[in-house]
């Protein structure tokens, strides 16, 4: 049995996600996240002032790092809650979770849990939210050398905006099942996913792939380029679709997307 490590944006659930797959799974469950948090109280600052602080000081950084990389060489399965478990174990089956931002900063807001935090309204949040994940992204490539924002980094990737953490959890015990075996590493939710004049497609991705529809993402969007043999639903709902992953980020041009 390996490690799975459960990364994401901020509100898509992923601690709500990797207790679940613990438990069904029967593994120990590390998470950054808390510990984060609880470094954060203790210094009488929010998780975005720590993030903050820890973009001068990448000492902060250092006691997770050790713990996570001393769990990754156990010998005990473990499911871990962290934005950089992935790069740290490169042995792990690595999940990584997207969500629509507006869902995320309603689910921010109404969350009681993340006790550090005080937002005046669900706008208040998604701005926190973003500032917050722009902070870690900009540590993690000054630390690493590696962006988290590429969808190509993970194993597996889920759309968790309309889907709860329960249906995940068995997207991804399937995901474990199958692992190598499909090049379909995307499950998307078809609410999120727009079409592109076929003129503004890249033209490598122009192209059936054994079926499954490809698509391009630049955060938070997720753009169809080819469906296969995939049709959306009348209504816009249905299940998580899976998919598989062209361009992203950068490699789209401003033009690809008007």
């Amino acid at each position: 049995m390996q490690h799975v490590t459960i990364s994401g944006d901020i509100g898509s659930g992923k601690s709500s996600v990797a207790r679940g797959l613990a438990g069904v799974l029967g593994y120990s469950l590390a998470g950054a996240g808390q510990l984060q948090r609880s470094m954060a109280a203790a210094r009488g600052l929010t998780t975005l002032e720590a993030n903050r602080l820890a973009e001068q000081l990448p000492q902060l950084d250092d006691m997770i790092d050790d713990a996570i990389i001393g769990l990754g060489h156990s010998g005990d399965p473990t499911v871990f809650d962290s934005r950089m478990a992935w790069h740290l174990i490169p042995s792990a089956f690595k999940v990584h979770l997207i969500v629509d931002p507006a869902a995320a900063a309603a689910r921010i807001y109404s969350d009681g849990a993340m006790r550090t935090e005080s937002y005046e309204s669900i706008a208040h949040a998604q701005s926190a939210a973003d500032e917050r994940y722009g902070s870690e992204r900009r540590r993690f490539s000054a630390r690493y050398g590696i962006d988290i924002s590429l969808l190509r980094n993970y194993d597996l990737v889920i759309d968790t905006t309309h889907v709860p953490p329960r249906a995940v959890v068995a997207e991804i015990r399937a995901g474990l099942a199958g692992y190598r075996s499909s090049p379909a590493t995307l499950r998307l939710s078809p609410r999120r996913v727009r079409t592109l004049p076929e003129a503004n497609v890249p033209q490598p991705f122009r192209c059936h792939s054994g079926g499954y529809p490809v698509v391009g993402y630049r955060r938070p969007d997720v753009f169809l380029l080819d469906a296969g043999l995939w049709e959306a639903p009348a209504t816009g709902a249905g299940d998580l679709m899976a998919a598989i992953l062209g361009p992203e980020g950068d490699e789209f041009l401003a033009s690809d997307t008007v």
